[in-house]
């Protein structure tokens, strides 16, 4: 390869790499004048665009930042989104819970009439479950001419809220529920109608709790008179007997004279047996509470009552199902008086039958929340009527020939007196059953017990 001479290999003048860089590589050589031009700009092009990048860098970055801050934003609004909606959530819970710990029923209706709440009162007023309504338009279920439905249409046209209405709501198994109705509109904060709430109470409680208060003040009423009639009966009735005794004495050779007196007598326990009665029945009892074995109690009352029920007639049995020992608080006195009273009922009951059978069961169960003892006595007699049945306890209310009509209403004056219930069935075979429950623990009865008699007798 031929060697430039020196003369001929003269380095062209310096140039910066960037304008180096330019004629060599960026711009292609541009025939005629326009070239030397075109290098000439170069290099102010590429520092517009070394700004320009640099520039679109920062801006960058600073998008960058503010997609960070909006990002952290985003997430403590989306925080608090969350805890809205875990309160709302939490308020809900409390509304609902509300709603069904109500004794009312409710009821509530969107503008167009759909159901949208209907609470477990309602279900059981109405006989229909909640997943059945809701959703459900109000008119499939109420009747068009009926108090609840027009309270609500009044209530969705925005009229005022008013007093109870008493009516009668129809149940799923065709039958009516008395109730008091009550509805209103629901609206927002500018006072548009958003839909209707209705109430209905149950008024078959309320009446038989009214009825209950009506039956108690009759009583007590009663118990005063019995007591004040007791009293006088009583007086006269020691002097007769005494000069009755005296008579008998002196007609102690005559028989024939004496059977009368004798008569006269045994007339006359009978009216002390009556008096004495009428008093129990018209104090309140005071009880002295002890444990008792029911077990060996009812074991006890019915052998002695059998073994006086044998000296007459009839071939009678009894048969005892239950525990070996059943212990509770209670007054001996009073629960021996009231199952010695049923034992017997139950055997004169089946008077008059070759055979007959006395069944007494015992069982554990609870009363109110505590432990009690379900104690049942039945017979194989001819059962009693269900109208009868309604009216047992009631004073002087007796389906026996020579009967007062107090020994039950004592009975369950003393079984409520230990916080216990008692009432009347029928049996499968066609005998009567009387059930008594008692409280295991009846303190708190006798305190409530002694400040009721204390109200009564003013002491």
């Amino acid at each position: 390869m031929p060697m430039c001479e020196p003369r001929n290999c003269e380095m062209p003048p310096p140039m910066d790499a960037l304008s180096t860089l330019s004629q060599e590589h960026l711009v292609p050589p541009v025939p005629g004048d326009g070239t030397a031009l075109a290098q000439a700009a170069l290099p102010a092009a590429v520092q517009h665009f070394l700004r320009s990048s640099a520039e679109a860098e920062r801006a960058f970055d600073a998008l960058r930042v503010r997609v960070e801050e909006l990002k952290a934003e985003l997430d403590q609004t989306n925080r608090q989104l969350r805890e809205k909606v875990q309160e709302l959530d939490c308020l809900s819970g409390h509304l609902v819970a509300l709603l069904e710990s109500l004794a009312d029923g409710v009821v509530a209706v969107d503008q167009t009439g759909i159901i949208r709440v209907f609470n477990a009162p309602m279900e059981r007023l109405s006989g229909h479950s909640a997943d059945r309504m809701i959703g459900r338009p109000l008119s499939d279920w109420l009747a068009p001419d009926g108090v609840p439905r027009r309270l609500v249409e009044e209530s969705l046209q925005g009229f005022a809220p008013q007093r109870r209405v008493r009516t009668l709501l129809p149940k799923s198994d065709g039958q009516t529920c008395p109730v008091a109705a009550a509805a209103c509109p629901v609206k927002d904060k500018s006072g548009m109608t958003l839909g209707a709430v209705l109430v209905l109470q149950d008024m078959a409680e309320i009446a038989e709790l009214q009825q209950q208060m009506q039956r108690t003040a009759s009583l007590a009423e009663l118990g005063r008179m019995a007591s004040v009639v007791a009293h006088e009966i009583r007086n006269p009735l020691g002097g007769i007997e005494g000069f009755a005794q005296l008579l008998q004495n002196d007609l102690a050779g005559q028989p024939e004279r004496r059977r009368y007196v004798d008569l006269m007598l045994e007339g006359l326990q009978d009216l002390h047996r009556f008096v004495d009665s009428l008093l129990t029945f018209s104090r309140y009892p005071s009880l002295r509470l002890e444990e008792v074995d029911l077990c060996s109690l009812l074991k006890e009352l019915a052998e002695l009552a059998f073994q006086d029920r044998q000296l007459h007639k009839g071939q009678f049995r009894y048969s005892f199902q239950g525990p070996a020992s059943a212990c509770l608080l209670a007054d001996r006195g009073a629960l021996r008086q009231v199952f010695l009273n049923l034992i017997r009922n139950g055997l004169e009951a089946m008077d008059g039958r070759k055979d007959g059978e006395i069944r007494i069961r015992l069982a554990q169960t609870s009363l109110e929340g505590a432990e009690a003892y379900r104690i049942e006595v039945a017979d194989t007699g001819p059962g009693i009527a269900p109208e009868a049945r309604a009216k047992l306890f009631q004073p002087f209310m007796t389906t026996k020939r020579h009967g007062t009509g107090l020994g039950l209403p004592t009975a369950a004056k003393l079984i409520e007196a230990h916080g216990g219930q008692i009432g009347c069935v029928a049996e499968p075979d066609g005998g009567a059953c009387f059930q008594i429950v008692l409280p295991l623990n009846a303190v708190g009865c006798l305190a409530e017990a002694s400040h009721a008699d204390r109200t009564r007798t003013g002491r």
